[in-house]
């Protein structure tokens, strides 16, 4: 078999498909999915300073040309969110990668320091 593996910025992948943050970096369960059907590394959805609602429904609409969403950030912060990361990291055989967004620098370096203690590969 060929070896696809490729170290990216430090972090070994056994190959360079990466799930990017959206909305199948929700749960444990898709994360594994996705590690199951042959994902180097999965991304978490990102993750804010605190806990926000997203958008209203409808957030998706399929139109000729493909799909948009627009869920509006949806996400339980980084204090509702550090115990599923801790559960990820260790479940999961191939690299957590975090994502995250926020409003001022002092909460981007908050929210970076918080997840890195989780153990994710990289943000």
């Amino acid at each position: 078999m060929l070896d696809l593996s490729i170290n990216l910025a430090g972090i070994p992948l056994k190959n360079p498909t990466i799930l990017a943050s959206g909305i199948m970096g929700v749960s444990s369960a898709s994360l594994r999915f996705c590690e199951e059907n042959g994902a180097g590394a999965v991304t978490l959805k990102s993750i804010g300073s605190v806990e926000r609602s997203g958008h209203a429904n409808p957030t998706v609409i399929v139109w000729e040309k493909g799909i948009q969403n627009a869920v509006g950030l949806s996400n339980p912060g980084i204090d509702g969110s550090i115990e599923k990361i801790e559960k990820a990291v260790k479940t999961l055989s191939i690299p957590l990668i975090g994502s995250m967004f926020a409003d001022t620098i002092k909460n981007f370096k908050t929210i970076a320091l918080k997840m890195a203690e989780t153990g994710v590969a990289g943000i």
